[in-house]
C-alpha cells in the first residue's frame, strides 16, 4: 500500500516545482511594475521620495518573499491532498491558472504605463497570459459546475411538463 501511495504522489512535486518557479516570476513581474510605476508616478525627481521608494523596494522583497514561502509549502500540501483524492490536474491547473492571471494583471499595468517600449509586444504577451490562465482556471472548474439543468422526459403526448 505504501509504494503505491507513493507513485501517486509522484508527479506532485514537479507541479509544485512549476508553481514555485511561476510564483518567482511573478514576484519579479510585480516588483517590475511596482518600481516603474513609483518611479512614474511618486519619485518624480525628489531625493527623498527616492529613498522611501527604495525603501518600499526593499520592504515589500522581503515581504513577497515571505509571502511566496507560506505560499509554496500550501500548494505543497494543496497538491498533495489533492494528488490523494485523484484532482491533482484539477488542482494544479487551478493554481498555475491563477498564477498566470496575476501575472497578465501586472503586465498589463506595465503596457499602460507612459515608458517607451515596442508597440505591441508586450500587448500580445498579456494577452497570452490572460487565455492561458483563463484555460486553466476552466480547466479547474468541478464537473457540474456548467451543466445543463436535467430536461424532464416527455409525457404520452410529446410535451414537457413543467416543473413546480
Amino acid at each position: 500500500m505504501g509504494e503505491r501511495r507513493w507513485t501517486r504522489l509522484l508527479p506532485v512535486y514537479p507541479l509544485w516545482l512549476l508553481a514555485g518557479a511561476l510564483g518567482l516570476w511573478l514576484l519579479a513581474t510585480l516588483r517590475h511594475a511596482l518600481l516603474t510605476a513609483l518611479a512614474l508616478y511618486y519619485v518624480r525627481g525628489s531625493a527623498a521620495r527616492g529613498w522611501r521608494a527604495g525603501f518600499c523596494d526593499k520592504a515589500g522583497i522581503v515581504a513577497a518573499g515571505l509571502a511566496w514561502l507560506v505560499f509554496v509549502m500550501a500548494t505543497e500540501s494543496y497538491l498533495r491532498e489533492g494528488a490523494e483524492k485523484g484532482l491533482l490536474l484539477r488542482r494544479s491547473a487551478l493554481v498555475l491558472g491563477l498564477e498566470v492571471l496575476v501575472i497578465a494583471v501586472a503586465h498589463l499595468s506595465l503596457c499602460l504605463m507612459p515608458v517607451p517600449r515596442p508597440a505591441w509586444l508586450p500587448w500580445i504577451a498579456a494577452g497570452l497570459e490572460l487565455v492561458i490562465g483563463l484555460a486553466l482556471v476552466i480547466l479547474s472548474r468541478p464537473a457540474g459546475l456548467f451543466r445543463q439543468r436535467p430536461r424532464l422526459p416527455r409525457d404520452a403526448a410529446g410535451t414537457r411538463p413543467h416543473s413546480p
